[in-house]
């Protein structure tokens, strides 16, 4: 997948739960936060595997419905 379809599944995902995602930059790795709490960390790389892809949506898609 590739990064830019991964963010915009993540602001989509956050805008459905009324949430406020921030991503911020860090060393290799981008950190995502919604509604100022971490959630998770992003790789910095074009493509993702699809494996990874789908872990982060599911971890946020946990955290937005608890």
């Amino acid at each position: 997948m590739k990064r830019r379809d991964l963010d915009k599944k993540i602001t989509e995902i956050a805008k459905n739960h009324n949430a406020v995602v921030e991503i911020t930059h860090g060393g290799s790795h981008d950190h995502c936060k919604i509604n100022g709490l971490p959630i998770t960390t992003l790789p910095r790389h074009r493509e993702i595997n699809e494996m990874t892809a789908r872990g982060i949506l599911n971890k946020l898609r946990k955290h937005l419905e608890e």
